[in-house]
């Protein structure tokens, strides 16, 4: 017999590693292991502010008509992520 790491019941377990009673329990364990990870993650890289992340700036779902327009867009959303340092590009006329 052990007891679930989650809920506290007992169980037989099916093989000598299982930590949890059922799936529910371990689709918990799961979740919460992958809330960790991340929490880890974001404090040894220092992701703290949301506006770093992805998907939170100015790029929209339909890309702009000019292509130098868009490039621009997508230029200044790796500047704000920092992937790329804020120089003149060659290919761009818009940062000079």
């Amino acid at each position: 017999m052990k007891i679930c790491e989650i809920c506290g019941t007992e169980f037989h377990p099916k093989h000598g590693n299982q930590k949890y009673c059922g799936e529910e329990c371990s689709k918990i364990a799961e979740k919460e292991n992958a809330r960790q990870r991340m929490q880890k993650y974001r404090d040894k890289y220092g992701v703290k502010n949301k506006k770093k992340w992805l998907g939170s700036g100015n790029i929209g779902a339909i890309p702009e008509s000019h292509w130098a327009i868009e490039s621009a867009t997508v230029y200044e959303e790796k500047v704000r992520l920092g992937l790329v340092s804020k120089k003149f590009r060659g290919d761009c006329k818009i940062y000079s």
